[in-house]
């Protein structure tokens, strides 16, 4: 099935792609603040019902607030002269919030255990008596400063930064290739990107109608972003639906509608609801509706094409990584499914910054025709990383020797320098080491077609003639990397390029490429490899189902272009690497001097020919 895709938005959609871009940037942009200035807390992190799941923190532990002690929702419920300071507490779903320095906040509490008398009708509260809790109480809290640790502050500041990025990302996607997919990836990261929204609610905590309003606009944008989402992995990456996914299409309303209800639902809290059993049924639903994207991802590599198979484990691998890692961040931030447990808000931090690969990895799956095996660069990841933490194991163990074995502040900045450059030196060691050990345990092919394309290397000097010399250009990179297709093209008197032999599953009609083509001028210009895309593509007389050329190689001979060596991306569909690309240029330079040798040769065997042709002149 078809989705429709214009070549470009209308006015009126980019209108709306602008509005709803500058929307999701407004909830997170404020965020940034927090790196600069603190915000206040008041110690409490309370469930959907009202209750008090961890154990509290300042102010809220003076003033005798206990774990399992209950907020009363209902006297506190919007509309009403509390609801700004239920807010304060329930705004954007409970858990972990953020308050404006200098607002006190009045609870009003009901004690997990207590011995004083209830509350009767129309009283707000009854003060303990002799010490005993009473059954209702009215606290008022006045916010103390959450100061952000260096690290804290580093990664929220990584977060915002990637949060933008995500949101600008996806929009500039949708603007350049409308369609369905786009659309669904667009509304996907207005909510779910790595920033962070405390700011902005906590400036809307005094602006009950207002805050009320964006909550209902946060749960229109949550649902948007899982449907949108799922309906990406339904049209990626040629924007069409398979029939077999079409009653899933056709049920996507429906899901939206139930899980827009679920998401409303759980906002009842600001009007007195307990509301924690829906809060819950809404997030785990949301959760499904992310792996149910990975599901639908790697069910639809069955069938595809190699070329879309690769774009399609791009994003796959990213979801891998990034959804797990969101879903846990938001839990640890927004529920209390973990219990009372949270690791750092460093920790959470990092773990957001995960999610911003998903959008790199879409981008680059949408907006190229052909990519890399995605393990090349998950493994490159993996060993900085893997590096990093090292590396910052032994400065931390530095440190951590510097303060407590050397007193002296003279010795303590000698060895702070000896330190830095014999880490430098380490870094860079362990990170070779672990590139190689990584590259040897996942790419022994690789390093098997190194080996045999060095070995012709050495044999290109023994052939005896260009055509020998064209063989070898095209047989063997495409037996040692697995590639599609390949052909040389060598430059005849007037300056175009001819196949002197046939190539590997090239198309025949294709057997010329003349003097002024682009891309002659192109090789000529800078004597490098060039990926191709649409460079080269399409041509007169070619079938549009051809083996398509992914890399020309220039063979130069004192400057001069001599061949041009077209080869096709991988049979499974991925492009070549850079390593692959080096490989070939290596090749192509000792192509370069055996053509030389090769043309001398033959000049001195035809000198030699004529010289005993030559008979002399009698009388001269």
């Amino acid at each position: 099935m078809g989705m429709a895709r214009a070549d470009k938005l209308t006015p009126a959609a980019k209108a709306l792609v602008l509005a709803l871009a500058a929307w999701g940037l407004a909830m997170i942009v404020p965020d940034f603040w927090r790196v600069f200035v603190e915000f206040g807390t008041l110690g409490i992190q309370a469930n959907n019902d009202g209750v008090i799941y961890a154990d509290p923190g300042e102010p809220a532990r003076s003033l005798g607030i206990e774990k399992g002690d209950r907020i009363d929702l209902k006297r506190m419920a919007c509309p009403g002269l509390s609801c700004g300071d239920l807010l304060s507490v329930f705004g954007g779903l409970g858990g972990v919030q953020y308050v404006q320095l200098g607002h006190a906040v009045t609870l009003d509490v009901i004690p997990a255990r207590c011995s004083g008398p209830p509350a009767p009708a129309g009283v707000r509260s009854v003060p303990a008596v002799g010490g005993a809790r009473a059954c209702e109480v009215a606290v008022t809290l006045h916010p103390v400063p959450a100061p952000l640790s260096p690290a804290d502050k580093i990664t929220l500041l990584l977060d915002q930064l990637l949060g933008v990025f995500f949101i600008v990302l996806a929009a500039l996607l949708l603007w350049h290739r409308p369609g369905a997919m786009t659309w669904g990836f667009f509304l996907y990261g207005l909510w779910f990107n790595p920033g962070q929204t405390f700011v902005a609610y906590a400036a809307l905590q005094r602006h009950p109608t207002l805050f009320i309003l964006e909550e209902g606009a946060q749960a229109l944008a949550q649902v948007a972003g899982y449907i949108g989402f799922l309906l990406f992995a339904l049209c990626f990456p040629d924007n069409t639906v398979e029939p077999r996914w079409r009653a899933l299409l056709r049920g996507l309303p429906y899901l939206g509608a139930a899980l827009a209800m679920m998401q409303l639902l759980s906002f009842g809290t600001s009007f007195g609801s307990p509301t924690e059993t829906v809060t819950r049924a809404s997030y785990l639903a949301g959760y499904v509706v992310q792996l149910l994207v990975v599901v639908v991802l790697w069910s639809r590599l069955r069938g595809q094409a190699p070329e879309a198979r690769q774009r399609t484990r791009w994003v796959i691998w990213s979801c891998f990584i990034g959804l797990p890692a969101f879903i846990v961040a938001d839990s640890l931030q927004s529920t209390n499914l973990w219990g009372s447990w949270s690791p750092s808000e460093t920790t959470i931090n990092l773990l957001y910054l995960l999610n911003a690969g998903v959008a790199v990895a879409v981008y680059h799956a949408v907006r190229w025709h052909r990519v890399v095996d995605v393990r090349f660069t998950v493994s490159r990841a993996a060993t900085l990383l893997t590096t990093w933490i090292v590396a910052g194991t032994l400065l931390g163990l530095g440190g951590y020797s510097l303060e407590h074995f050397f007193v002296e502040l003279r010795a303590q900045a000698a060895l702070l320098v000896v330190l830095v450059i014999g880490l430098t030196l380490v870094f860079e060691e362990i990170h070779g080491v672990l590139n190689r050990a990584c590259d040897r345990f996942l790419f022994r092919q690789l390093h098997q077609a190194e080996a045999r394309l060095r070995r012709v290397e050495l044999a290109l000097p023994q052939a005896d003639s260009p055509e020998a010399i064209d063989g070898l250009l095209v047989r063997e990179p495409v037996a040692a990397l697995g590639l599609e297709a390949a052909a040389i093209f060598a430059r005849r008197g007037d300056g175009s390029f001819d196949r002197r032999a046939p190539g590997i599953h090239w198309p025949p009609a294709w057997r010329m490429i003349p003097a002024a083509d682009v891309l002659v001028g192109h090789l000529e210009g800078t004597g490098k490899p060039v990926r191709l895309e649409k460079m080269v593509w399409p041509r007169d007389g070619v079938p549009a189902d051809a083996p398509r050329p992914a890399l020309a190689i220039p063979v130069m001979t004192c400057g001069v272009l001599v061949a041009v060596g077209l080869y096709g991306a991988h049979v499974t569909g991925d492009d070549l690497n850079t390593e692959e690309v080096a490989m070939l240029a290596q090749l192509a330079r000792a192509a370069g001097a055996a053509y030389d040798h090769v043309e001398v040769m033959l000049l001195r065997r035809q000198l030699g020919e004529l010289r005993r042709g030559w008979q002399p002149v009698p009388g001269r």
